[in-house]
């Protein structure tokens, strides 16, 4: 995740102005880990390999936090820990006089940071996996505020662009999101 975020600043040019914030809460599904984390590079290493890392940023969820549990995460804790997250992203970004937020995670995080957000509640076990397989790589969703609405005070929007798929992978329909 960090090295396409890396690269989707490089390619819009902005990967000396812009720092990334390595959130250990967006990780994905414990359960996929059976209690064996990967071992993360610390933010010193992720700089001194050329990564414009954030040392300042306080992760919201940390990586203590996330390998101190036994891997046993229910599908609707996932997407409680995603939507906390994805919340507190948002409200730090107000805080800060808003602005446009950039989440690059794994496939599944386009759905789990998004759902709450547009009202939708958790899907279950099958559901979530029968939408990864709808899902290439590169895919993007865009979570868009409507400030008229205040029960569902988002909505998913198509994107500016297609997935930028390098292999053979089917289209993305954002839409099977909203399902």
């Amino acid at each position: 995740c960090v090295q396409t975020a890396h690269n989707v600043l490089l390619g819009l040019g902005l990967q000396k102005k812009l720092q990334l914030c390595v959130e250990p809460g967006l990780f994905e599904w414990l359960i996929w880990h059976k209690n064996r984390f990967p071992v993360w590079l610390t933010l010193e290493e992720l700089e001194a390999e050329g990564y414009n890392v954030n040392q300042a940023y306080k992760p919201i969820i940390s990586i203590e936090t996330i390998t101190q549990t036994d891997c046993s995460e229910t599908i609707e804790q996932f997407y409680d820990r995603s939507a906390t997250v994805t919340q507190a992203i948002l409200e730090n970004t107000l805080n800060a006089g808003g602005g446009n937020i950039l989440i690059v995670g794994h496939a599944a995080s386009l759905d789990v940071c998004t759902r709450k957000l547009v009202g939708a509640t958790p899907r279950d076990c099958k559901d979530m996996n029968d939408l990864l397989r709808k899902i290439p790589y590169c895919s993007l969703t865009v979570a868009q505020q409507v400030s008229s609405d205040v029960d569902r005070p988002w909505q998913l929007v198509e994107a500016p662009f297609p997935p930028i798929t390098h292999s053979n992978n089917p289209r993305f329909d954002w839409r099977v999101l909203l399902t």
